[in-house]
């Protein structure tokens, strides 16, 4: 199993524990992209053999289209930028608050809109599925195999 690695947390929800009224400002989803971008080259900067973000600028594009804003000119050529993939199947990773709930309904059109992305830019990913110990193997599976086959 790898040891040493770079985690970058979720940005907006960074942001957002820091300023709750960020989310009001126009300039958010800027705000978003400028910090992830700058969170990613401190990652890559800081020499760790992993860089692991919880977010990207894959999200920040299917946010963006999703909610009928225009993607950002950073997000539209992603194809190369990570070398691997996870998408997270949204109805096995946490209790929803109601079967009915436009949450849970966003959330699996989210999820779907996220596997469209993904497969019209030919970006290859792995979907994690199941419980958290589950999810755990399958993520350190593929990146085992994929620091074995870098090595070499």
């Amino acid at each position: 199993m790898f040891s040493d690695f770079h985690c970058i947390p979720e940005v907006p929800r960074t942001l957002l524990q820091q300023d709750q009224e960020l989310e009001k400002d126009p300039r958010f989803p800027t705000i978003i992209l400028s910090t992830q971008i700058a969170q990613e080259e401190q990652g890559i900067l800081s020499g760790k053999e992993v860089v692991i973000s919880d977010r990207g600028l894959i999200d920040i594009a299917v946010f963006a289209s999703y909610y009928g804003h225009t993607v950002p000119n950073e997000c539209l050529h992603v194809e190369d930028r990570y070398d691997l993939v996870f998408l997270f199947s949204p109805w096995e990773c946490q209790p929803l608050p109601s079967p009915d709930s436009d949450y849970e309904v966003r959330r699996i059109q989210l999820h779907y809109r996220f596997l469209e992305y993904l497969q019209e830019k030919n970006i290859p990913f792995t979907e994690v599925r199941g419980t958290l110990e589950e999810r755990c193997l399958q993520i350190n599976t593929v990146l085992n195999a994929y620091l074995d086959r870098s090595q070499k």
